[in-house]
């Protein structure tokens, strides 16, 4: 039996989550540079029509993990699992969204197969004879290429930083489930309550105007506003610095804790770009960034970098709006 490349995928509501898609491509990436096969992990109450997704969609043999728990949720079941299911896998590397769910997982995963963790994977590169695992780091102002010296390796993979190919596939992957035995467990699952917040703002909006860390105070936010309104179909957003001050609602946070946005405009005023905001916003079509720090990481993805006080050049901007109407 030859090694595999592991992904394990997410579904929300039995649909494939767009970060499981972007797992495969990076999954896919790193198949290009070895003679792995792949395999995809799904699990959870309601997986099924996903595992069918996933294999029709990608044309990689699915293995749908049942527990007697049905109302497990997804990540406790990739917990629960023992490290002889795993290893029967015979992974070389293991992939999972960078976010909230793969957060969950990988980490404990690693150390329960001694495995290396590479986590927020950009892009893979092949240095010399060694395949590399390129992320950011020092508040992503540094790229980092990484190499995994470990038999097997956990990667995350950043939102956004893979885009899905879709293939003229002449066959689909197979399905099958698997029920293996796990051990007691110490908790009791209860349910998930759905989130208060609504996005649909944020979603519909061709123009999202964003404040971060360096709108300086909550008053300022009067001018974020002021701009937003020059565009119609806009909302405002923050980043989390911004939402956890309590200046805006959760549910105008963009980012990986957050919403994903892929408006026509994105304006981030005084947001730094760590990868975590990034992982929210990278596909919106046009980006203007404004922020006093010429190497701010979100100059790097923007396509019109602003290097000026926020507060005066939104000012001088609107006045000038107002004097050409």
């Amino acid at each position: 039996m030859g090694k595999n490349i592991i992904i394990i995928g997410q579904h929300s509501n039995g649909e494939t989550t767009p970060a499981t898609l972007e797992t495969v491509a990076c999954a896919r990436a790193i198949q290009n540079h070895s003679d792995a096969s792949l395999k995809i992990l799904i699990s959870g109450h309601g997986s099924l029509p996903a595992a069918r997704q996933l294999s029709t969609e990608t044309g990689i043999d699915t293995l749908m993990v049942t527990d007697e728990n049905t109302g497990a949720v997804q990540s406790e079941i990739f917990n629960a699992l023992p490290s002889a299911f795993y290893f029967d896998l015979d992974p070389i590397y293991i992939c999972l969204p960078h976010n909230s769910f793969g957060m969950e997982i990988a980490p404990g995963l690693a150390m329960k197969l001694s495995a290396c963790c590479i986590s927020a994977v950009e892009k893979i590169i092949f240095k010399g004879d060694r395949l590399c695992f390129q992320r950011k780091t020092f508040n992503d102002k540094i790229v980092a290429n990484m190499i995994s010296v470990s038999a097997i390796t956990v990667v995350t993979v950043q939102s956004g930083a893979f885009k899905p190919v879709k293939l003229d596939l002449k066959e689909k992957g197979n399905v099958r489930v698997v029920a293996p035995l796990f051990p007691k467990r110490k908790s009791r699952h209860l349910g998930i309550l759905p989130s208060k917040q609504d996005l649909s703002g944020l979603a519909e909006a061709e123009v999202v105007v964003s404040a971060g860390n360096g709108i300086g105070k909550e008053e300022n936010l009067n001018l974020i506003h002021t701009l937003a309104g020059l565009f119609p179909k806009s909302a405002v957003a923050g980043s989390r610095p911004v939402c956890d001050r309590k200046w805006l609602p959760y549910d105008r946070q963009v980012g990986a804790t957050g919403a994903t946005v892929k408006p026509k405009l994105y304006v981030a005023c005084g947001i730094s770009g760590a990868s975590q905001h990034l992982a929210g916003m990278r596909n919106s079509k046009f980006i203007v960034s404004i922020n006093t720090d010429p190497r701010a990481a979100i100059f790097q993805t923007s396509d019109v970098c602003i290097i000026e006080d926020l507060v005066p050049f939104i000012s001088e901007f609107i006045n000038a709006h107002q004097k050409s109407l």
